[in-house]
């Protein structure tokens, strides 16, 4: 996975601090409409994907 370099940059803590930039940008980009409400506008190109897929993968993520 890709984390933009700037997500990256500010991760420099600890490993926890990652883990967290890590899992609020996936977040952002797999719920846009959450992220714009929350005042990130990273994402606004794209739309919420709703489909069992999407879902799936987003559960197996979490699961890591």
């Amino acid at each position: 996975m890709l984390i933009p370099k700037r997500v990256a940059a500010t991760a420099t803590a600890t490993g926890f601090a990652v883990f967290v930039d890590r899992y609020l940008y996936c977040f952002a980009r797999r719920h846009p409409s959450s992220a714009a409400g929350n005042g990130l506008h990273d994402h606004d190109d794209l739309l919420d994907d709703f489909s069992a897929q999407a879902s799936a993968t987003g559960i197996t993520t979490l699961n890591r």
